[in-house]
C-alpha cells in the first residue's frame, strides 16, 4: 500500500516517486542487514554457552548443513546421518576412541546445525582434513575462473571449454586422493593400524571431503586454554595444551584460507 500511496500522492511524478521506492529498499535492506547480524551474535552467544557446557578436554563442532549439503527432508537426513557415523567411526578409530566418544549436545533449525563434541585428537584431526580440503579448493577455484572466461567468449569450437571442464573433474579426483593420502599419514603418524582400519578410515576421510565439497561447514570451537601452575607459582605446559595449541593453529590457517576463497566468490554450489 506504502509504493501506491507514494505513486498516487505524487501523481506519477516518476523522479520523486523512484527516491521514495529507493528509501523503502533501503529501509528494508537494512532491516535484513540488522536481522543477519542479530542472528550472527545469538549463534555466538548459544556457541559460547555450550562450549560451557563440554567437559575437560572436549572441543566443540558445530557442523553446518548448508548448500547442496542441506537437510529438507529425512531421506536427506538419513543419508547424512549415515556419512557422520562412517566420518565418526573412521577418525575415532584412528585417534583412539570409538564412534559413541563424539557425541550430539545440540541443534538447531534454519539451516540444519548439529552441535557436536569431542575429543581434541578428533577435531584436530578434521581440522587437517578441512585445512587440505580448503588448499585444493583455492587450486580448483583458478581453474573455475578459467573455464567460465572461455566460455563467456562463445568460441563457436567449444573444444577449450571441454577441456577445462574436463580439467575441472580431474583435479577433484586427484584432490580426493591427495587428501586421503596425506590425512591418513598425519592422523596415523603416532599410531599403529591394521588394513582394514586405514581402509575405515580413508572413507571416512572421502565422506568428509564430499560434505565439504557440497558447501557444507564445520566450525571447530577452540577451547580456552587450562593454566596449571607448579609448586613455584610457574605455568606447566602439558600434553593437553600443547594439542590445544596446535588445534588453534590449524584453525587460524582454516579462516585464512575461508576468507581468502570468500573473496574469490567461489560457491561449492556452481
Amino acid at each position: 500500500m506504502q509504493v501506491e500511496d507514494i505513486l498516487f500522492r505524487n501523481q506519477l511524478d516518476i523522479a520523486n516517486a523512484a527516491e521514495k521506492i529507493q528509501e523503502i529498499i533501503q529501509a528494508i535492506s537494512n532491516g535484513i542487514q540488522w536481522n543477519r547480524q542479530t542472528k550472527t551474535q545469538l549463534d555466538l552467544i548459544n556457541a559460547d554457552h555450550l562450549i560451557q557446557a563440554t567437559e575437560p578436554g572436549e572441543v566443540l563442532l558445530r557442523v553446518k548443513f548448508t548448500k547442496d549439503a542441506s537437510i529438507d527432508n529425512v531421506v536427506e537426513w538419513s543419508e547424512w546421518s549415515d556419512a557422520w557415523l562412517e566420518i565418526a567411526r573412521g577418525i575415532s578409530m584412528a585417534t583412539g576412541g570409538t564412534p559413541e566418544d563424539v557425541r550430539i549436545i545440540g541443534a538447531s533449525r534454519g539451516s540444519f546445525v548439529l552441535d557436536l563434541v569431542s575429543v581434541a585428537g578428533f577435531a584436530k584431526a578434521v581440522s587437517y582434513i578441512l585445512k587440505e580440503v580448503l588448499d585444493r579448493v583455492q587450486q580448483l577455484v583458478e581453474i573455475k575462473k578459467a573455464f567460465e572466461e572461455v566460455r563467456g567468449l562463445k568460441i563457436e569450437n567449444n573444444k577449450a571449454a571441454l577441456e577445462l571442464e574436463q580439467a575441472i573433474a580431474e583435479h577433484k579426483e586427484k584432490s580426493i586422493i591427495e587428501v586421503t593420502e596425506k590425512s591418513v599419514a598425519k592422523i596415523t603418524e603416532d599410531v599403529e593400524m591394521n588394513g582394514e582400519d586405514v581402509s575405515v578410515l580413508k572413507r571416512a576421510i572421502k565422506r568428509l571431503f564430499e560434505f565439504f565439497d557440497k558447501g557444507g561447514e564445520v566450525d571447530v570451537r577452540v577451547p580456552e586454554p587450562e593454566i596449571t601452575l607448579d609448586e613455584n607459582g610457574e605455568e606447566i605446559t602439558g600434553d593437553g595444551e600443547v594439542e590445544r595449541a596446535e588445534l588453534a593453529s590449524l584453525v587460524e590457517d582454516i579462516r585464512r584460507l575461508e576468507n581468502q576463497i570468500k573473496k574469490i566468490g567461489y560457491d561449492p554450489s556452481d
